[in-house]
């Protein structure tokens, strides 16, 4: 008996194709979402290994936070300078003054921790002359996935008026104003932003996805960027630098808070100044 050698014909073949074409429409999206999703747990972990090495800190500092972003010269005497164990190489202004080396003994592979959102820039090396040293430590501490509060927690020197001169380039923490400086200060710990995703925008940087050194809350000195349907819209005139609190991967922030703990938090959710600002009284609190 012959054997029946029939194949596909081409209308079954196009229907074979037609199924296939629609269970992919169907998947990748929600392989995306799942790849996305995987990618904020990932960085929400992160996170909390920055908290805690920002929690070692503050013990070791006898309750005294961290500062946010530090002025060029000393604070009450002490410099700051970055001694990197691994290398070798010191460092000083402006690499000291952000906040990721200065974390950097208290969080294990702080630079695998501190940049989520893509792989970090090359870090220095013993075999580095200075100046290339220097340089590598710089732009390493540009860009990080989370940036500080340094506005309202820590204090940032210069335009935010977190430090005052004490003449000859020596600076004191601008107390009893609007920074938190020490633990006993904060008044809710699980309501007050200590590091969020932050994007860098202004200098020449407007889209993409750099990260940057602090966050820029919505009101500091100024209005700084505002939420229309759940999107951050930047109304800063100043043409200050900005890190904006926008979510990576999906449209919510992650955010940590002062207590440790983290979560992710929309543009409306962030647009309280409560969350910002330790001594807040209302939504749209600012300092002069």
């Amino acid at each position: 008996m012959p054997m029946d050698r029939r194949g596909f014909t081409l209308v079954e073949l196009l229907v074979v194709v037609a199924v296939i074409a629609v269970l992919v429409s169907i998947l990748l999206p929600a392989l995306g979402h799942a790849r996305r999703s995987a990618r904020q747990v990932h960085g929400m972990s992160n996170l909390r290994q920055v908290l805690m090495g920002y929690r070692y800190y503050t013990d070791e500092s006898n309750g005294s936070i961290m500062y946010g972003y530090l002025p060029g010269g000393d604070v009450e005497g002490q410099y700051f300078l970055i001694r990197d164990p691994d290398s070798g190489h010191t460092f000083g202004p402006p690499v000291n003054q952000r906040y990721p080396w200065r974390l950097s003994p208290y969080v294990r592979n702080v630079w695998g921790v501190l940049y989520s959102h893509r792989p970090p820039r090359d870090v220095p090396l013993s075999t580095d002359e200075t100046n290339d040293a220097f340089m590598k430590a710089y732009y390493i501490s540009i860009e990080p996935t989370f940036g500080i509060n340094a506005v309202f927690v820590g204090g940032y020197a210069g335009l935010y008026q977190g430090f005052e001169p004490l003449g000859g380039g020596s600076y004191a923490p601008k107390r009893n104003a609007h920074v938190v400086f020490r633990e006993a200060e904060v008044q809710r710990t699980a309501e007050l932003i200590t590091f969020a995703e932050s994007k860098w925008r202004g200098g020449g940087i407007e889209e993409g996805d750099q990260g940057f050194h602090w966050v820029t809350p919505p009101n500091c000195k100024g209005e700084r960027w505002r939420v229309e349907n759940d999107r951050i819209q930047i109304v800063d005139q100043t043409g200050a630098l900005i890190g904006l609190p926008e979510g990576r991967f999906k449209n919510q922030a992650i955010t940590g808070f002062f207590d440790g703990h983290v979560e992710t938090r929309s543009p409306s959710q962030l647009r309280s100044m409560r969350l910002w600002a330790n001594w807040a009284d209302d939504d749209d609190y600012d300092f002069e």
